[in-house]
C-alpha cells in the first residue's frame, strides 16, 4: 500500500484493462482490487481464517477512507489528468466506493453520455446505472450501444468489439445485456450459495412484458411478467431445492395461485410469509414449484 492509503500500481500487463478507448488503469485496478479484497474476506470468514480477515479489513478500510479524496474529480471518478471515461465511475458505484449523493450527476454527466467501453466492460456502465435505480436510462444506454447489432437480422449473437466499428468475433462471451436484463430488469439474483435462495424483483421501467430464463445449478428459473394498467401478473417456475422471495407491486388485492394473500392493505393469508417491503412492494416467500402471482384492483 502506498503513502496515500491506496494500492501501489504496478506497471506492465496490469495496465491493460479494456479493449475500449481512453482507459484509466490505475483507479480501475484500485477498485477491482478493493472488490477482490471484499470477496477474499468472505472466503476467509467461511473458512474460519480470522487472522486473514484482519489483514483484509485493514486494506479494505484504507481504500474506503482514501478513494474519494484521491479520485473524485467533481463530475466523475478517475485520475486527475486522465481523459474522461466511464469505467472507473461505474466500478465505483458497483463496488460501493461511490457516494450516493453523486449518483445522479454520475449517470447524467458520465454513465449515459460517455460511451468508450468495449463490450468487455460495457456491462459495468449499464449495471451501475441500474444500481442507482434509473432503469429507463440503463435501457437507453443499452439501446444506444447495441441497436446497430439488433437491426442485423442475420446476427443472433454479439460482436467482440464495436469501436471504431464492429469487428472481431460475433459469437463472443462479452454479452452485457444478457446479464443486466436478467439481473436488473427481470430482477432475478441469488441471495445464497448455489441459488439455494434467490430474489425475484422485476423493474420493468417502460416495458410491459418480460420473459426470462436464468440457468442455475439447481435448474432453470423461468419468469414471465405482464404489466397492465390496473393489473400485474407474474408467473414463476422455481426449481427443486430452492426458495424464492418474490416482490410484487402493492394493489387492492394480491393473490398467489388463486389464494388472496393481501387485501385492504394488509396480509390475508396464513399459508405464505408476506412482508410489506415499502410503499410500493410486498414480498412473498415461495418454495420450488410453479407460481402465479397477481396484483389487481378491486
Amino acid at each position: 500500500m502506498g503513502d496515500n492509503g491506496l494500492p501501489v500500481h504496478r506497471k506492465g500487463y496490469a495496465n491493460w484493462v479494456d479493449w475500449g478507448i481512453d482507459t484509466d488503469p490505475t483507479p480501475t485496478n484500485v477498485v477491482l482490487y478493493y472488490m477482490a479484497l471484499k470477496a477474499a474476506k468472505n472466503m476467509a470468514i467461511t473458512l474460519g481464517k480470522n487472522g486473514d480477515v484482519v489483514w483484509y479489513d485493514e486494506r479494505i478500510n484504507s481504500i474506503k477512507e482514501n478513494f474519494e479524496k484521491e479520485y473524485w474529480q467533481g463530475t466523475r471518478y478517475g485520475s486527475k489528468n486522465a481523459l474522461v471515461e466511464e469505467r472507473v465511475s461505474a466500478l465505483a458505484i458497483l463496488s460501493g466506493l461511490a457516494k450516493e449523493e453523486h449518483y445522479d450527476l454520475l449517470v447524467d454527466s458520465i454513465l449515459l453520455p460517455v460511451q468508450k467501453s468495449s463490450p468487455h466492460m460495457e456491462w459495468l456502465a449499464e449495471a451501475a446505472i441500474m444500481e442507482t435505480g434509473q432503469y429507463d436510462k440503463g435501457l437507453l444506454r443499452m439501446q444506444q450501444r447495441y441497436q446497430e447489432q439488433v437491426d442485423m437480422e442475420w446476427l443472433t449473437t454479439l460482436y467482440e468489439k464495436y469501436q471504431p466499428k464492429l469487428r472481431g468475433t460475433y459469437n463472443h462471451a462479452w454479452n452485457a445485456p444478457n446479464y443486466v436484463l436478467s439481473r436488473y430488469i427481470a430482477g432475478i439474483y441469488a441471495t445464497d450459495v448455489a441459488w439455494a435462495t434467490f430474489d425475484v424483483k422485476p423493474n420493468l421501467a417502460h416495458l410491459t412484458t418480460v420473459k426470462q430464463i436464468v440457468p442455475s445449478v439447481k435448474g432453470n428459473i423461468t419468469l414471465e411478467v405482464k404489466k397492465m394498467e390496473e393489473n400485474y401478473l407474474l408467473k414463476l417456475i422455481s426449481p427443486a431445492l430452492t426458495s424464492a422471495t418474490v416482490f410484487i407491486p402493492k394493489n387492492d388485492i394480491i393473490s398467489v395461485n388463486g389464494e388472496v394473500v393481501w387485501k385492504n392493505d394488509k396480509p390475508n393469508s396464513k399459508s405464505y410469509k408476506i412482508h410489506c417491503v415499502d410503499n410500493e412492494f410486498i414480498s412473498v416467500e415461495v418454495q420450488a414449484g410453479t407460481w402465479r402471482l397477481e396484483s389487481r384492483k378491486n
